[in-house]
C-alpha cells in the first residue's frame, strides 16, 4: 500500500498469438499508473484512439503486465481467457436496388426509391441500434443534395434479435439529378449514438444503383440515310445501350416523328411505331427496332426522327412475387437536332435518256403490229 505501479497492456490476434499493429507498425498498447490505496483492487487501462478497421474478423485478446519500478512483478497473458478477449467488432455489409425495378437499374426520372439491405453481424441481442445512409455519386465522390441543398439521408433503428440479420434503409422518393449516372449507398451503424460499423465504398457494385443510357443510329436501306417518297419505307434503328441487367427482359420502343416535333402517323391516323423485345446477355450491346410507313405526300425538304425508349418489363414472376407490377421507362433518347436520329427524302429515280427511247420504240412497234393486223383481217374479210 502507498507504492506505485504501472499497468502496461498489449493487444493481441486471439487466432495468431501475435500483436496487433497500428498504422505506424507498432504495437496496440495502454498503461496506467496508479498509487495502491489497498492490497487489492482494480484499474483501468485505456487503449486510445485505435483504429478498429483492421480487427474485422479478428478476436482481440488483452495481455497485461504489472510493473513496479520498472520490474515486472505480475503478467496475465492467456490467449484463451474468455474475460481478457474482446469479440469481432460488429461489421456491415450493403445491397441497394431500385424499388420500381427490383433491380440495380434505376428509372429514367429524377425522382427515384433506393432500397439498401443492410446485412449486420457481431450484435448484441437485446440491444438497439440504428443505421444512418447517405447516397454519393459514384463518379465524383460529391454527395447527393436534395432540391433544398441538403444532404439525403436515411436511417432505421431496430433491436437486434441475433447476433447476424438483415435490415431495409429506404430511400423514399429522393431526388436523383438524371446526369447523375450511378448512385452510391454508404451506411453507418450505431450503438448510443457511437458509430461501431460503416461500409463505404465508391467501386462496390453492391453498394450502387445505375442509370442506364442509350444512343441510337437510324438507317434506310437505300443510302442509309434517305428514304424514297411514294413508298412503304424501312428504318432500321440501332441503339446502343449501357447499364442494362444480364437476363432480365426489356423491350425498345421506337416512335417517328416530323420535324416539327408532331408524331409521323399510318394511313389509319395511328402513329408509326414499332417494339422489340429483348433479354441482354451483356449489360452494355445493342438491339434493333424496324419501323415502317408509307411516304407519301413527303417533299425533299421534309425529315423525320426516330425517339427511342428502353423499358423494364414486368415479368409475370415479378408481377406474382410483387417485385414489379409495370413497365418501367429506364432509358430514352429523344433528341430533333441529332443527325444520327434523322432520315430524309429523295424522289424516286428518273428512268435514264436510253431507257426512255427504248421503251418508245417498243410502243411504237406494238402499234404497228396492231396496225398490220387490223390490215390483213380487213384485206381477207373483202376478199371473201
Amino acid at each position: 500500500v502507498g507504492s506505485e505501479y504501472t499497468v502496461t497492456g498489449t493487444l493481441k490476434n486471439k487466432d495468431t498469438g501475435e500483436d496487433i499493429l497500428d498504422s505506424s507498425g507498432n504495437p496496440i498498447t495502454g498503461s496506467t499508473t496508479f498509487t495502491a490505496t489497498s492490497s487489492e483492487g482494480m484499474v483501468e487501462v485505456l487503449f486510445e484512439n485505435v483504429d478498429t478497421t483492421q480487427f474485422a474478423g479478428i478476436s482481440t485478446v488483452a495481455f497485461e503486465d504489472l510493473t513496479r519500478n520498472g520490474i515486472n512483478i505480475v503478467t496475465h497473458e492467456d490467449l484463451t481467457d474468455v474475460a481478457q478477449t474482446l469479440p469481432p467488432p460488429p461489421e456491415i455489409q450493403t445491397t441497394a436496388t431500385e424499388e420500381s425495378t427490383g433491380t440495380k437499374v434505376m428509372p429514367y426520372s429524377e425522382t427515384v426509391t433506393i432500397v439498401d439491405e443492410v446485412t449486420y453481424s457481431g450484435l448484441v441481442v437485446g440491444k438497439t441500434y440504428t443505421v444512418s445512409g447517405n447516397l454519393y455519386n459514384a463518379d465524383t465522390g460529391a454527395i447527393l443534395l436534395d432540391k433544398y441543398g441538403d444532404a439525403i439521408k436515411a436511417s432505421r433503428t431496430f433491436t437486434a434479435t441475433s447476433s447476424s440479420g438483415t435490415v431495409e434503409v429506404i430511400f423514399s422518393d429522393v431526388y436523383v439529378p438524371l446526369t447523375v449516372e450511378k448512385v452510391v449507398v454508404f451506411e453507418n451503424l450505431y450503438y448510443n449514438g457511437v458509430r461501431i460499423a460503416i461500409h463505404a465504398d465508391l467501386t462496390d457494385e453492391n453498394q450502387t444503383v445505375r442509370r442506364p443510357t442509350a444512343s441510337t443510329l437510324a438507317q434506310s436501306d437505300i443510302d442509309k440515310k434517305t428514304v424514297v417518297i411514294g413508298t412503304d419505307a424501312t428504318i432500321v434503328d440501332t441503339i446502343t445501350y449501357t447499364g442494362l441487367e444480364v437476363g432480365k427482359q426489356y423491350k425498345a420502343v421506337g416512335t417517328l416523328y416530323k420535324k416539327d416535333g408532331t408524331q409521323v402517323l399510318n394511313t389509319d391516323g395511328t402513329p408509326v411505331t414499332a417494339t422489340t423485345v429483348f433479354t441482354p446477355e451483356e449489360s452494355d450491346g445493342t438491339v434493333q427496332v424496324n419501323l415502317t410507313f408509307n411516304t407519301t405526300g413527303y417533299t425533299e425538304n421534309d425529315s423525320v426522327v426516330v425517339f427511342e425508349k428502353i423499358y423494364d418489363v414486368a415479368e409475370e414472376t415479378e408481377k406474382t412475387a410483387g417485385t414489379q407490377s409495370e413497365d418501367v421507362e429506364i432509358a430514352n433518347h429523344e433528341d430533333l437536332e441529332d443527325a444520327d436520329q434523322t432520315i430524309g427524302f429523295v424522289l424516286p429515280p428518273v428512268p435514264a435518256t436510253g431507257e426512255t427511247i427504248a421503251a418508245s420504240v417498243i410502243a411504237g412497234i406494238i402499234l404497228i403490229a396492231g396496225a398490220a393486223s387490223c390490215l390483213v383481217m380487213r384485206f381477207k374479210k373483202r376478199k371473201a
